[in-house]
């Protein structure tokens, strides 16, 4: 039986296709047109076509209307619906025929926006307007806005109404609206006036019934245009421009901010706290002369007690603050004043005093005899001295000597039991030291060292008596090898173990005094040395190892910005630890037990991976209910966060950092300790045996 073309016509679009040409392999390809979103709109819509085998050089239609393609994708088409389009099947034409696709429902254009008002019709970036009109989008992201070429954000969205922000840097001009697929529309003119803004106030402080000036923007042209007030009390203006305003403080008036109210304009607040000072004043100084140095007591009222806005100068050089009273300031001359008027202002608020004289510094150039015994009259010659004896006192080390007499250039010292020292002159805020010790000659004595052993470069400490205080006068030799003196005191001298030294006894001599023999001998032990730190990099609670030369049993190691920590010594060559929570990128120290320090290397501390993980498994004992620490990163701080398990048992979580699980070890047997952190993740130790004890 043949059919007529009408009847196969009718046939192929009851499945979906209309195709004209040629069947067999081409037929296997053709398009198919799956689903299209959305499926109705008005036109400038765009619509996607999901599909099979569309083809690059196929085309679209709307009934007889073709549609612009702003897409191409092998199995996805973008396409537009043009003005003029009705509904109707999409249809897709290739060389080898053409098929339809979903009906798609064309409606009707919304409505153009209008813009009837603006709300009001000027105003500063950053205020509020409202847009009055029709036909806005209710959905805020819908509304696109512009003023001149700025862009505006919209705060809410009516059909009538839209409330924008004016944006910052915006000129006068129309508010612009667009509505998605409706158009766009413009407002009347908008004016962009300058906002009322507070930029600075001067003086920042002053006492009640002064002056001041307020600077910014914005301001009325009249006196009577413009409120001020300070912590709700209102100012007299004298005054004002655009942008300034002069005010008069009230006879009552407290600390707050400046609020500044203009008659139909803005309002503005300073920015800063103006302070209310009272003017300071000074009632004495003590002493009112002094050198570089000297401290000197300022009395008087209303100072305060914030050293910070209080500030005295001698002849305009700011002197050092030491403390700040309401009735008292302490301060020290500093070295580059003269002599001048002295100023105190707080809060910038000034009273100046009478003139401070600035004296020479206190110096001592010389005395004789140059050494002696207990007794001995010492003439020191320089400048600066008190011309009373009592004014200046004398020292050797730390025993004070007796001031027989003195001049402002000469001081008569008698000389008590003391160790031989540089002298020392003080007088009220003023202090100087002769260039060379005074000698006290007394027999040195060699009561201990320590230690009694160790390396080439090693520091001992000789404690006795009679040292002096000059480590140049002091000889010292190990079995006639010469050591350097690094320093002395009267009870204490430092020497170093010179190189090509041998064990035996230490001795000291001290100039002319004498000498003395340490008890025993000093024992040359093998040189201790670090080679190598590994790894070079590492993260808090992880482990490195330090390598070198006769480690100690005991050492600590010191990181960067850390307290030091206790080392972990593995053999002679080799000791490790691990990073403290609070470790920086640096240096790290080995610390030895004689206070010795040594490099390390530099450690670069990073911070810790993501992620939870254990590293190492550091027992007390290996036997079950021992405790033993999980080493790692990824933990959380509070136990109970940490859930232990070993061979499928609960394990007891005593403590928690962030890098280390201290545990009890569980019943006996060989496996792997699984954690889990609540909200981290989970981790697998390396394996570990607990056993049992008998």
């Amino acid at each position: 039986m043949r059919l007529s073309i009408s009847t196969w016509v009718l046939a192929a679009a009851a499945v979906g296709a209309i195709s004209f040409g040629p069947s067999g392999a081409a037929a296997q390809q053709r398009p198919v047109i799956e689903r299209i979103r959305p499926a109705s709109g008005p036109p400038g819509t765009q619509v996607s076509v999901l599909g099979r085998n569309l083809g690059y050089d196929s085309r679209m239609f709307l009934g007889e209307v073709e549609l612009q393609v702003q897409e191409r994708l092998p199995n996805r088409w973008t396409v537009l619906i043009p003005a003029g389009a009705r509904s109707g099947s999409l249809m897709i034409r290739t060389a080898s025929g053409t098929y339809a696709g979903p009906s798609f429902r064309v409606t009707a254009a919304p409505a153009a926006p209008q813009i009837s008002a603006v709300e009001p019709s000027s105003g500063a970036p950053g205020s509020e307007v409202t847009l009055v009109g029709a036909n806005f989008s209710a959905r805020v992201a819908e509304n696109i806005v512009f003023l001149g070429d700025r862009p505006v954000i919209v705060r809410s969205a009516t059909p009538t109404d839209l409330r924008v922000i004016v944006p910052v840097g915006a000129q006068s001009g129309s508010f612009v609206v667009r509505v998605a697929q409706a158009g766009e529309a413009q407002s009347p003119q908008f004016t962009v006036s300058v906002g009322t803004t507070i930029t600075r106030i001067e003086p920042p402080a002053g006492p009640p019934g002064s002056q001041i000036t307020i600077h910014g923007t914005g301001f009325g042209s009249g006196r009577r245009d413009n409120q001020v007030f300070l912590d709700n009390a209102r100012l007299r203006v004298r005054s004002t421009s655009s942008t300034e305003i002069v005010a008069q403080l009230p006879r009552r008036a407290s600390t707050g901010r400046i609020l500044v109210d203009v008659r139909n304009g803005g309002r503005a607040e300073s920015p800063q706290v103006f302070v209310i000072q009272d003017r300071p004043s000074v009632s004495s100084v003590e002493p009112n002369s002094g050198s570089a140095g000297t401290q000197i007591i300022v009395r008087g009222g209303d100072f305060g007690r914030d050293l910070r806005v209080v500030r005295v100068t001698v002849a305009g050089q700011p002197l050092i603050l030491r403390s700040v009273v309401p009735d008292q300031i302490i301060a020290t001359i500093p070295n580059n004043a003269s002599t001048g008027p002295l100023r105190v202002e707080v809060n910038g608020v000034a009273h100046d005093h009478g003139e401070f004289q600035v004296l020479a510094p206190l110096r001592v150039d010389s005395f004789t005899p140059t050494s002696g015994g207990a007794g001995t009259l010492v003439v020191l010659r320089g400048q600066g001295f008190a011309p009373r004896a009592s004014d200046n006192h004398v020292f050797l080390g730390n025993v004070e000597q007796q001031v027989v007499s003195a001049t402002t250039t000469e001081l008569r010292v008698r000389v008590a039991v003391a160790p031989s020292a540089q002298f020392e002159v003080r007088t009220p805020g003023a202090a100087g030291r002769s260039r060379a010790p005074f000698i006290v000659q007394s027999t040195p004595f060699i009561a201990s060292f320590t230690p009694h052993s160790g390396p080439i470069g090693e520091t001992v400490t000789i404690l006795g008596s009679n040292f002096g205080t000059s480590a140049r006068l002091i000889r010292a030799e190990i079995g006639g090898t010469p050591m350097q003196a690094v320093s002395a005191s009267d009870e204490r001298v430092d020497v170093l173990v010179p190189a090509g030294a041998r064990s035996a006894r230490i001795s000291i001599t001290v100039g002319t005094q004498g000498g003395a023999v340490t008890p025993e001998d000093f024992v040359i032990e093998a040189r201790r040395a670090v080679s190598a730190l590994t790894p070079s990099q590492a993260f808090p609670g992880s482990e490195i190892t330090i390598r070198g030369e006769n480690f100690p049993t005991s050492v600590n190691v010191q990181f960067q910005g850390a307290p030091p920590v206790a080392a972990r010594r593995i053999s002679r060559v080799e000791i490790r630890a691990i990073v403290p929570p609070t470790a920086q990128t640096g240096t790290v120290h080995v610390l030895l037990p004689n206070s010795r320090v040594m490099d390390a290397g530099i450690l670069t501390v990073t911070a810790a991976p993501s992620g939870v993980a254990v590293h190492t498994i550091e027992p007390q004992c290996a036997y079950t209910g021992c405790q033993a620490v999980l080493r790692g990163h990824g933990f959380s701080s509070v136990a109970r966060h940490n859930a232990v398990r070993f061979n499928g048992g609960g394990v007891r979580v005593v403590s928690a950092t962030a890098s280390a699980l201290t545990i009890v070890l569980p019943a006996a047997g060989n496996g792997r300790f699984d954690v889990d952190v609540r909200g981290a993740g989970q981790t697998q130790s390396p394996p570990f045996l607990v056993l049992q004890r008998r």
